[in-house]
């Protein structure tokens, strides 16, 4: 699912779990809460349309309620009604001009919609008023790095981990970059980082694996083999890497 953010009121002291990610604090008792705050918990519950109802009405008491906005947004993502989605976002941003939550939002939207620029052009935006936005650092890294600009991905994970010395997704495509660079022993050091933060990382093994197959540590890179098969089996999309790794484990001498 397309991550995005969401925004709750301070009274409301829950921080959303799954599909939508981490939750924004957006200041308490401001006309429109009370539906608002409705509408949270109704999100939280899978209960949609009614959410987009309570998020309607406290737009009718307070048409500049950012929250409402950018989580009435999130609904119609829910529901794949993406323009409803966009539109809402950019109210947010129209009430709310340095709001990075909903920069982030639509940025997601945009690579959905295969839009890069357009996304990079939001999270430049959202790290400017925001910079210490980890994911939106990490994001456009990624797009970064699609684009051959790998220095400036280099540049941008190297934002998250400041920001976030523990974001396990930029020490790995720190480490994805350092490697397209040949800059062989801060990937794997990347690499080992992220696997440090979350032992079970499929991806962050099967890269780290490689990078010291180039250094010539043939002993290691079977060992980080096996670690991903481990901690793969049972997720999904991991087919061709699985059938990867057993090749280069028989390749190395590896069992």
């Amino acid at each position: 699912m397309m991550r995005m953010r969401l925004i709750l009121a301070v009274v409301v002291c829950i921080a959303l779990m799954g599909a939508f990610g981490r939750a924004e604090a957006a200041p308490a008792a401001i006309p429109g809460d009370a539906d608002f705050n409705v509408g949270v918990t109704l999100l939280q519950k899978g209960k949609v349309d009614d959410a987009i109802l309570a998020f309607k009405k406290a737009l009718k008491t307070n048409p500049d309620h950012v929250g409402a906005h950018v989580n009435l947004g999130a609904a119609y993502q829910e529901k794949k009604m993406i323009n409803d989605a966009i539109r809402e976002y950019y109210m947010a941003i129209f009430s709310q001009p340095n709001n990075a939550t909903a920069r982030y939002n639509i940025a997601m939207l945009f690579i959905q919609k295969n839009q890069p620029d357009s996304a990079i052009t939001l999270l430049k935006e959202a790290v400017k008023v925001s910079p210490t936005y980890a994911d939106a650092h990490v994001e456009m890294g990624k797009l970064l790095f699609k684009k051959g600009a790998v220095d400036d991905a280099i540049a941008a994970f190297r934002q998250a981990l400041k920001a976030s010395v523990n974001h396990v997704e930029a020490h790995v495509n720190l480490g994805e970059a350092l490697s397209k660079k040949g800059v062989l022993d801060e990937a794997i050091f990347q690499f080992k980082e992220a696997i440090k933060y979350k032992q079970e990382n499929p991806e962050a093994h099967f890269k780290l694996a490689f990078a010291l197959m180039d250094k010539g540590d043939n002993e290691g890179a079977i060992d980080e083999f096996k670690a991903f098969l481990k901690y793969s089996t049972n997720v999904a999309g991991y087919d061709q890497w699985r059938s990867a790794a057993a090749q280069n484990i028989q390749a190395l001498g590896g069992k």
